[in-house]
């Protein structure tokens, strides 16, 4: 391959003149001779791998309390329901007593 052929960005990789990519039979050199670029190129990926996963991370950590926020609500909601239940029966109850009561006291009244 020629370096015509090769792309300056890279240096390692190329268009061979019908479009298909090659690799650079220079590319040890290449590195050598590139090693700067290299390194910004590492250097730039490293630090676009940390910001994604710092923002990964963050993303799962607010997904993660939002959970366990709903499952917090989940649950106070659950026992809520639970005591209204048990109101509505007490009350119900005590409606109930007070209905037989009358009756039973209005029998008595008849009997006497």
């Amino acid at each position: 391959l020629d370096d015509a052929s090769a792309s300056p960005a890279s240096g390692r990789l190329g268009l061979t003149a019908d479009g298909r990519t090659s690799l650079d039979g220079n590319f040890p050199d290449r590195l050598l001779d590139h090693g700067g670029a290299t390194l910004r190129a590492l250097i730039r990926e490293y630090l676009f791998v940390s910001l994604f996963r710092a923002c990964a991370e963050s993303l799962a950590s607010e997904n993660a309390s939002r959970l366990a926020a709903m499952q917090r609500a989940d649950k106070n909601i659950g026992e809520l329901l639970e005591d209204l239940n048990r109101r509505f029966h007490r009350l119900r109850q005590s409606r109930i007593d007070e209905e037989l009561f009358d009756v039973v006291s209005g029998f008595e009244a008849l009997g006497d």
